[in-house]
């Protein structure tokens, strides 16, 4: 499918389930905002991952500035982490 040479830079976000299991609990998938992917990504060092497409996230503490690295889909994996419950 030819974009026109205007291609859409996509992004995914990803919250460590070991570290943060509360808060994605509460926040990524209770009623606090319910957008969060109910899938697992998996990384070497950090273990579970959570994903979530939302750009703006109202729970947000941190957010790694570069990509951590591209996922099978080929969009920018950014790690975040969330505000304490």
């Amino acid at each position: 499918m030819d974009t026109g040479g205007d291609e859409v830079m996509r992004k995914i976000f990803a919250v460590v389930l070991r570290t943060q299991e509360p808060e994605i609990t509460a926040r990524c998938y209770g009623k606090e905002c319910g957008r969060g992917i109910f899938a697992m990504m998996h990384d070497e060092d950090l273990g579970a991952l959570v994903p979530c497409a939302q750009e703006v996230c109202p729970h947000l503490r941190k957010q790694t500035d570069e990509p951590i690295w591209k996922d099978g889909e080929g969009r920018d994996v950014y790690l975040r982490l969330l505000t304490p419950l």
